[in-house]
């Protein structure tokens, strides 16, 4: 074959490759871009899908409120008819219960507290247990008076509500907004299952006011947080193929509420997925929805897979190429050639091969205060000790010399990073191993310092050259010493 059909050839291969490289690029992007469209249309939906059924439970809310301003007080009786009335277990499958907690000033304490242990209206021998806890001197209590149907899902009446801070802040919301104020999610103490409340407020005479003396109580209900978004999102729902996670970024610190991965490994922080996070608010509380999948979500097997087609096809093209204009023209020249093996190759060239295969180098994470989080398995070689033994133990063991780790320490929180630092650790058998450090703080996200992440290098043979290069140096210093010496003396005489 002469030269020119030997570049026609190559022009073609490397125009093939380029094609099949092109194309399948081009389709990769397409199925992402079908699938982030899918993904999004299924984020909004399933966005309308927590604010409708929120708007439902809030409606709920303030209709059991409506019954204050058709009934000034509410007698328990009442209360249990109208619950009954609006069925709320069947239509509002997330609710267990209905709340009415009452204020109670300190100076009608004593009479509420008679009033409700001689009720008969709704339980025969009425509360004769009744009581306000936790019992707490104060001004003012907000006492779950009213709980229908009694689940024991709930705190038990007699509970003041106010006396949990979590409570209380959204109270203290409700009541100045008048409108519904939602819990932080916590885990309940009765039911153990992480739960947030709604609450709306009850005014005198049904208008808002700043006066806390105006404030009858509140009507509220509470959702276990997994049973309430598995029903939205869980197995057997509408949104299947998709990962959902839900957080409070109320908080001071997003808090994860709730996570369904359809039975499958998160993908959640996977650079490779597609994600679409939406704000919802849940009783004046911003909640993040997170809306993740696989790219080729909501594509058929065909689509997902014709990038992958298009792939092997192009690399089936190339290699019938590459038989075409080299193996068939050059196959009596290809047998004739005598194969290479390692014993051909010098062996500088083996020893870079293989070089990253045979690299000891010790990976670790430890906490600020050096308690080890995380080590690669090349430890083991140096201390003798695996690597899943390590962890939990100080990294301050390992340092024969305390003064120089802390010299280091110093470098590194001034810096905020060390960059081949020399420093000694302990090895097996209490020997030393002289290792450059590489490291850096891993900060959070308020800019506070969460943990030290860093490389360490076995140097030394580095170290070995180093000293035998200062002794040379210290030789030749003596030998010009001398020779000095003798050349002053020679003068002199």
């Amino acid at each position: 074959m002469n030269k020119n059909r030997q570049l026609a050839g190559l022009g073609i291969i490397t125009l093939l490759l380029l094609l099949t490289f092109f194309l399948w690029n081009y389709l990769n992007v397409m199925v992402k871009n079908d699938s982030e469209k899918k993904l999004l249309a299924e984020a909004s939906r399933a966005e309308e899908v927590i604010n409708t059924r929120i708007d439902a439970y809030t409606n709920a809310l303030y209709g059991a409120r409506g019954l204050f301003s058709a009934v000034s007080t509410p007698t328990r009786l009442q209360w249990n008819h109208y619950v009954d009335g609006v069925e709320i277990v069947s239509r509002y499958p997330e609710i267990s219960s209905l709340l009415f907690a009452k204020r109670v000033p300190i100076e009608e304490k004593d009479s509420f507290i008679s009033n409700v242990r001689n009720d008969t209206s709704v339980q025969a021998g009425g509360y004769p247990n009744f009581d306000i806890y936790p019992a707490i001197q104060k001004k003012d209590y907000y006492v779950l008076t009213y709980v229908e149907p009694p689940s024991g899902k709930e705190k038990r009446p007699g509970f003041d509500i106010s006396s949990e801070p979590n409570r209380l802040e959204a109270l203290i919301r409700a009541w100045q907004s008048g409108k519904p104020a939602a819990t932080t999610p916590v885990v309940g103490a009765v039911n153990k299952q992480l739960t947030f409340s709604i609450y709306v407020p009850v005014y005198k005479n049904g208008k808002q006011s700043a006066n806390a003396k105006d404030l009858v109580g509140y009507v509220a209900a509470s959702f276990p947080v997994t049973e309430f978004f598995d029903n939205m999102f869980g197995k057997g729902s509408s949104f299947a193929g998709l990962q959902i996670g839900i957080a409070d970024n109320t908080a001071k610190e997003d808090v994860l509420v709730y996570m369904y991965t359809n039975g499958r490994d998160s993908i959640f922080n996977n650079k490779n997925s597609l994600s679409s996070i939406r704000n919802v608010s849940i009783g004046g509380r911003t909640w993040a929805l997170a809306v993740q999948a696989r790219v080729g979500f909501g594509l058929n097997s065909f689509e997902r897979s014709l990038p992958m087609i298009v792939l092997f096809a192009g690399i089936l093209l190339i290699l019938v190429a590459v038989w075409m204009f080299y193996g068939l023209y050059f196959k009596k020249r290809m047998l004739s050639i005598r194969p290479v093996s390692s014993a051909n190759v010098p062996v500088s060239d083996l020893h870079h091969i293989d070089m990253f295969g045979s690299m000891g180098d010790i990976y670790y994470k430890t906490d600020m205060d050096g308690l080890i989080l995380e080590v690669s398995p090349a430890v083991e070689k140096y201390t003798g000790i695996a690597a899943k033994d390590l962890i939990g133990l100080m990294a301050s063991d390992f340092y024969p010399n305390p003064a120089e780790r802390d010299s280091m320490l110093k470098n590194l929180k001034n810096k905020g990073m060390v960059n081949d630092y020399s420093i000694t650790l302990l090895g097996k058998n209490g020997s030393h191993i002289p290792v450059s450090l590489s490291a850096h703080i891993i900060y959070g996200k308020n800019d506070e310092p969460l943990a030290i992440e860093g490389i360490l290098r076995d140097i030394t043979e580095r170290a070995k050259k180093e000293e035998m290069m200062e002794e040379r140096d210290e030789d030749l210093a003596r030998i010009n010493h001398v020779l000095e010496n003798k050349e002053a003396k020679r003068h002199h005489e």
